[in-house]
């Protein structure tokens, strides 16, 4: 909670008006240099009560938005905003390699066992942090003019583990 406290540093990086809704584009900062991105599809009938969902998938924030669309779909059907973020090592925040930094591992690591590995050499378990992060975006969320109705989570595949801790991590979270 302590650190939860500091101010949240969040900009607005694009807004794109769509049939029934609108989708914006954001970063806030998790913690000491950790961007997390994210977007939020607000619908057009959207009022002071119109809850939020907050969707933390396997999926990158993009491909949730754009690709397959599954944060659009629940928009319009389920009438409710949908912010989706990317946490450490996902999405756009996965470890770029330099180009011939995966030679030395070929086939044997993966991509998030590498971030992990990395993250514990730190002293920062990476689900910690990405538990963190998704505590930050509901922080981020509730700072918005628009943000004052419940925010629920949803975790999909790993993701789901990450979206149990932070709502038991989170009274204000409804569900």
């Amino acid at each position: 909670e302590e650190s939860r406290s500091e101010a949240l540093t969040a900009r607005v990086l694009a807004t794109i008006k769509k049939p029934g809704y609108r989708a914006e584009q954001f970063e806030f900062t998790s913690e000491q240099e950790i961007r997390t991105p994210g977007w939020l599809l607000t619908p057009d009938t959207s009022g002071p009560s119109t809850p939020t969902l907050l969707y933390v998938g396997e999926a990158s924030t993009w491909s949730s938005v754009a690709e397959d669309a599954f944060a659009e779909r629940l928009c319009a059907t389920g009438k409710c905003r949908v912010a989706v973020i990317d946490v450490r090592g996902r999405g756009d925040t996965a470890i770029g390699y330099p180009p011939r930094g995966r030679f030395y591992f070929p086939g044997r690591i993966t991509d998030e066992a590498y971030v992990a590995w990395f993250m514990l050499m730190l002293g920062k378990p990476l689900l910690g942090g990405q538990i963190y992060d998704t505590l930050r975006a509901l922080d981020y969320l509730r700072s918005r003019s628009d943000g004052a109705a419940p925010v629920s989570l949803v975790g999909d595949g790993p993701h789901g583990v990450i979206a149990l801790y932070a709502a038991a991590l989170d009274a204000r979270v409804r569900g």
